[in-house]
């Protein structure tokens, strides 16, 4: 039994406001259940209304999602799953969408799709039982696992003939891509803690990826502010011990399944003396439909943090961090 936890009002509050644009999720025992490809889709495209989801897990006293059991041990953060997966996968990455459960295997780079009503569904996909009746294995990178869920509730397609459905020829498929480095951009005379030698390096951690995972799918770019003993270690995260100013710059144009071009940028800064904790992202897309042209830009920024205005220290820059595919 998990225990009862205490739920911000500011989180529910949020929550409530967006609950008018899809219908809630439900926790049935250990599943996040969404009605349907309608219910789930419009949570996919906006990440104000994540923090509701997490509101669904902690009411819940059966239910316990990745992010919650991570919540409680960030020192194991994971950091393969998307973090709107997260929200909804439970501990055995299982969630439930219409009338069909999922599990995303990262490991195996699969995921499992089975009817809820079959004999022993839940138990086939915690044990992977590939041989399962009726159980559907489509590989991480699929590109069309909502339109999947669709035609099986339309009856377009059944669970023995999943395979001919996803092989049909629709529009182009962008790739998986990820670009990401650890730049040193400053040295101090600190000492490190736990270690005889004398100083610290700072690095800013940058990403700029495309995520594909069968039935989410994001660009999303991060800096994260990091440090270790110049002489030897790991890099940890920084926290609020280096107080540092993040920046990032980018660009992004894109189009989803073959549709009509959008274009977007941004100019983000976060500071220390603000509130900002050493990280920063920008999410230009988010959603359950996967996109078949990207070409997205960042440059990122930091420096130690100042208060001393009208005239703070230039940013640290890094190199350009460029994705593309389909153009």
């Amino acid at each position: 039994m998990k225990k009862f936890k205490i739920i911000f009002l500011a989180a529910a509050s949020i929550f409530i406001c967006k609950g008018s644009f899809a219908q809630t999720p439900t926790a049935n025992g250990n599943v996040m259940i969404f009605n349907g490809v309608a219910a789930y889709e419009p949570f996919t495209e906006d990440e104000s209304t994540w923090a509701g989801l997490r509101s669904v897990a902690v009411q819940s006293s059966t239910l316990t999602t990745m992010a919650e059991q991570l919540s409680s041990t960030p020192s194991n953060a994971d950091t393969l799953f998307p973090d709107f997966l997260k929200e909804v996968l439970n501990t055995d990455q299982i969630f439930q969408i219409g009338g069909y459960l999922i599990k995303i295997d990262l490991i195996n780079d699969r995921g499992l799709v089975i009817a809820a009503g079959n004999t022993n569904a839940y138990a086939s996909l915690v044990n992977d039982n590939l041989s399962a009746t009726g159980m559907m294995v489509l590989g991480i990178d699929e590109d069309f696992g909502l339109e999947l869920l669709e035609a099986l509730e339309s009856n377009m397609t059944t669970p023995a003939d999943y395979q001919t459905f996803l092989n049909a020829e629709r529009c182009r498929r962008a790739e998986r891509q990820t670009r990401k480095a650890i730049e040193q951009w400053s040295t101090t005379n600190e000492p490190c803690p736990g270690n005889s030698t004398i100083g610290r390096t700072y690095g800013m951690d940058n990403k700029v990826v495309y995520q594909k995972v069968i039935f989410y799918f994001s660009l999303q770019s991060k800096i994260k502010s990091l440090w270790r003993c110049t002489y030897g270690g790991s890099w940890t995260l920084a926290g609020t011990y280096d107080m540092v100013d993040t920046k990032l710059n980018g660009n992004v144009k894109y189009r989803r399944r073959c549709g009509a071009e959008v274009n977007k940028n941004q100019n983000l800064e976060e500071g220390y003396y603000g509130g900002g904790n050493g990280i920063l992202s920008w999410r230009p897309y988010s959603g359950g439909r996967s996109l078949s042209h990207y070409d997205f830009s960042v440059v990122f920024g930091i420096r130690h943090a100042t208060d001393r205005n009208p005239n703070p220290p230039p940013y640290i820059s890094s190199g350009l961090y460029r994705i593309v595919s389909g153009y």
